[in-house]
């Protein structure tokens, strides 16, 4: 038996446990299902839930999770169970056997979980979306969860690195960088317009055929200088350069119809692609 993969599963199922007592607690929301995947768990619950609300159940989780209180298991009679404000998805005969982690849950189950709720060390909250008329949460807990923190705190201190920043800067750093990338796109646009437009100026009247190969231009501002070079020539062939072996073009007449010879192109080098008879 592998023990430190059954106590890791442990683990998550005991997590799940807090979680599901905590929403069915707050809200009276059901666990309507719990899938055990490769990298995460996932809850499902019959009721809506925002952000704040998901921060909520994460914070009173890892407050169960720290008190460090003993898990009871208990059998009990008929009687005593109709007394006992226990969860349950389905209607129970015969013996049920009764889980409760004190403060969070009191759930009927049979499978197993840790002794004390200090051994699932922490529950990480990763996601939240609707999912069929509720929400679906993912999470982590135990190990798992606390090897989702190295990683994540790996990444941000190799951030902090990159962007020179300081650690809760990162947010602010990124987007710096965002803005200042969207500050050099406008201009390069602006460039390859500027371009295009000397371009297409430059061709003479009555131009039968022209191709461009433009390994710098981006696709819309390709299209924008081949459409303003066919109204100087019969047939213009724009070709943008995207790796060894593959590039997209654009094919333009206002004067004849090119799909015919766009489809012959296709053919010829194995591409793709459609259009209107004065473009493809």
């Amino acid at each position: 038996i592998d023990w430190d993969a059954r106590f890791e599963r442990m683990q998550l199922h005991s997590g799940e446990h807090i979680l599901s007592g905590l929403a069915h607690k707050h809200f009276g929301y059901e666990n309507v299902g719990f899938h055990m995947g490769a990298d995460f768990v996932t809850i499902d619950f019959n009721g809506m839930l925002d952000d704040a609300q998901l921060a909520m159940l994460e914070r009173e989780a890892n407050e169960a999770v720290w008190q460090d209180l003993p898990v009871e298991v208990t059998y009990p009679s008929p009687e005593e169970l109709k007394t006992i404000p226990y969860r349950s998805k389905k209607e129970l005969t015969g013996q049920v056997r009764i889980t409760q982690f004190p403060g969070a849950d009191m759930c009927a189950c049979c499978g197993t979980h840790v002794e004390y709720t200090g051994e699932i060390r922490l529950v990480k909250l990763l996601g939240i979306q609707n999912y069929k008329g509720g929400v679906r949460i993912s999470m982590l807990a135990g190990r798992d969860a606390i090897e989702d923190y190295e990683k994540k705190h790996a990444m941000i201190q190799e951030a902090t690195h990159l962007l020179s920043v300081k650690p809760d800067q990162v947010d602010n750093g990124v987007r710096k960088l965002l803005d200042a990338n969207a500050a050099l796109k406008s201009k390069l646009i602006a460039f390859q317009r500027q371009i295009g437009e000397e371009k297409a100026a430059a061709i003479p009247e009555g131009t039968k055929k022209i191709c461009f190969l433009e390994p710098n231009f981006q696709s819309d501002e390709l299209r924008e200088m081949c459409n303003k070079a066919a109204v100087k020539a019969e047939l213009v062939l724009g070709l943008l350069p995207i790796r060894e072996g593959l590039c997209q073009y654009v094919l333009i007449s206002n004067q004849t119809d090119v799909r015919e010879l766009g489809k012959a192109l296709n053919e010829k080098f194995n591409g793709k692609g459609g259009g209107q008879p004065s473009m493809v």
